[in-house]
């Protein structure tokens, strides 16, 4: 009996760490630049050409990003605040507004984790 409960002990500590392995383990999802366009899209009503320039930008950002794990948190900041400038160029006035109050927000949940889970304690 103390064999099987063992085994079956043994067996669910192999399952749950090759689950964590396969979910990534505890590391934060890559961003994918292609679904925070459809994002932006769904919400400024972007046009084919903004989307695309949009997405180069993203998608050089982030592969620069991926390379630069030593970077301060000011220097992400920065560079961000960057990207932001040069994606706010290609939009229109309206769009620039919404933009605007996009950022504000996620702005405010990053300070503020509970906003982005109100149910959290």
């Amino acid at each position: 009996m103390k064999k099987l409960i063992l085994g079956l002990v043994f067996f669910a500590a192999c399952f749950l760490t090759v689950n964590a392995q396969q979910r990534g383990g505890g590391q934060r999802p890559q961003m994918d630049p292609k679904k925070m366009v459809e994002n932006l899209d769904k919400q400024l009503n972007l046009t084919d050409a903004q989307e695309k320039s949009i997405t180069t930008l993203y998608t050089e950002f982030f592969k620069e990003s991926k390379n630069d794990r030593e970077t301060s948190r000011e220097d992400r900041k920065i560079k961000m605040d960057q990207l932001n400038v040069k994606i706010k160029a290609l939009l229109t006035e309206e769009q620039q507004v919404k933009f605007e109050k996009i950022l504000k927000e996620r702005e405010s949940q990053q300070r503020d984790p509970q906003q982005r889970n109100p149910n959290r304690k």
